[in-house]
């Protein structure tokens, strides 16, 4: 089936090579799930930020490729986890600058945080590293870790997210901080505590968050276990593809 509308996965962006292996791998995977399916389309990634040229520009060159190709719509998928300033305010003004020059039907989709299908995964993450250390242990405690906004819509979606999770919130740039939220907990000396990364990708904030849980256990009682990011999870790219191919 080749598929009227061409696609753009946008990221945050980062010098890091590793960030851009992982993303490249992710982009991977989402088009051998499409290609499974037997849709035939066009999947590009672009970065709001750090990369070597604006979204807008971005956007403009793939467009002019895909108007080449008989292409009539583009949609963008912003691969962020909360409604927070680049979400509200700098893709779409990135879309719209580019509009002015791309005659394509240019659609945004809602960001990848506001998919319904994120909660299913996530709730089975936490009970299959439940079940690999064999505890079915209603006290186990949950955290989702994630670096939180300044913007209060986006705060508003963990907190609401976690608690259809069963997990309790920690932030990154915003209180409260991990080591808060595992001290309190700790006092109710649960078996283990699981964290889940609310991130897409391994990097520097996980490797700091990874140092002060190995800190941390070691004045607790309790067990500490740092999960993996989403796109070290099973079946993750799964709902990048379904969001891709249902959104309207």
């Amino acid at each position: 089936m080749i598929n009227s509308s061409a696609y753009l996965l946008v990221v945050h962006g980062s010098r890091n090579s590793f960030y851009a292996q992982q993303l490249r791998d992710l982009t991977f995977s989402v088009r051998q799930k499409l290609d499974l399916l037997q849709v035939t389309c066009d999947l590009d990634i672009a970065y709001l930020e750090l990369g070597n040229q604006s979204l807008s520009e971005k956007i403009i060159e793939f467009g002019n490729q895909l108007e080449r190709k008989g292409y009539k719509n583009l949609k963008v998928l912003p691969l962020f986890l909360l409604s927070g300033t680049h979400v509200i305010n700098d893709i779409p003004f990135e879309v719209e600058v580019s509009r002015q020059k791309c005659s394509l039907q240019i659609e945004i989709l809602p960001h990848l945080g506001r998919s319904l299908s994120l909660i299913s995964l996530l709730c089975a993450e936490y009970e299959r590293q439940e079940n690999l250390d064999h505890h079915k242990d209603s006290s186990i405690e949950r955290i989702l870790f994630c670096h939180g906004t300044s913007l209060q819509k986006g705060n508003e979606e963990i907190e609401g997210l976690a608690g259809k999770i069963n997990a309790h919130v920690a932030y990154w740039s915003i209180k409260p901080n991990l080591h808060s939220v595992i001290a309190k907990l700790a006092l109710n000396d649960p078996p283990k505590i699981m964290i889940m990364p609310y991130f897409l990708f391994t990097g520097k904030i996980i490797d700091a968050i990874a140092s002060e849980v190995e800190e941390l256990q070691k004045e607790l009682s309790c067990e500490l276990k740092l999960l993996p990011p989403l796109t070290q999870i099973d079946g993750f790219s799964d709902i990048i593809v379904n969001i891709l191919l249902t959104e309207k």
